[in-house]
């Protein structure tokens, strides 16, 4: 229940002007819906908020962009709480405890719903009490493409499984297992990973995602690096 709380909390604090609408007034109908959905939601619902239907509100790009990073914010929130409710790691603790997990114990839930069983999935390992600096895994059951995205955090990822392609600054590398990469906070970055991968990720802040252009979709399964111009 705390973890339903905390999550509507933070809807409840998130500045109005990240949601745009084509209408004001739909708007912050629109709104008042969302937190009344919210409050009452279960804490599944709440992992995958960021899809709440569009109903009557027609929003823009860049409505739809914020509304996801937020989404995938809450996420890391709600996936904090299952974390601690279950056998694996506890997912927030303190620097001086020490936390292990089996990787059959770990909670997962989807980033893209939409997408169903194809949609990569994330499970948070740990959150820093003081700092928010997260450790996170990232699967993908699918080879697709990551868009080029950023984060308000130093990143680095390693390979466990699979391979991933990141391009960024006009730079490519393919990584296999054990791979290591380190990307600079808000460096626009993007990615192809193959079937089954599973990367480990962290960063020295909060994670988010900050989309530069469409967060991924159908359209981004099954895609490869585009060949590099000469």
């Amino acid at each position: 229940m705390s973890a339903v709380l905390i999550a509507v909390f933070l809807l409840l604090c998130a500045p109005r002007a990240h949601v745009q609408t084509d209408d004001h007034a739909s708007d912050r109908a629109y709104i008042r819906q969302a937190e009344s959905d919210l409050a009452e939601s279960t804490v599944d619902t709440l992992a995958v908020s960021f899809s709440i239907p569009k109903r009557r509100v027609s929003m823009t790009i860049k409505a739809r962009r914020r509304i996801q990073t937020f989404g995938l914010l809450l996420l890391v929130t709600v996936l904090g709480a299952a974390q601690n409710n279950s056998s694996g790691t506890p997912a927030t603790s303190n620097a001086s405890q020490a936390t292990s997990a089996r990787y059959e114990d770990l909670v997962w839930q989807p980033i893209v719903p939409e997408l169903g069983n194809d949609s990569p999935q994330i499970s948070i390992l740990r959150v820093d009490p003081k700092t928010n600096a997260t450790l996170l895994l990232i699967r993908t059951p699918k080879k697709m493409h990551i868009p080029a995205h950023w984060h308000s955090a130093n990143e680095t990822h390693t390979i466990i499984l699979g391979t991933a392609v990141f391009e960024h600054e006009d730079q490519r590398e393919q990584l296999g297992p054990g791979g290591f990469n380190y990307i600079p906070a808000k460096m626009q970055h993007q990615a192809w990973t193959s079937d089954g991968s599973v990367v480990f990720i962290t960063v020295d802040g909060p994670w988010d995602v900050n989309w530069v252009g469409n967060p991924p979709g159908k359209t981004d399964l099954g895609q490869t690096p585009p060949a590099v111009s000469k």
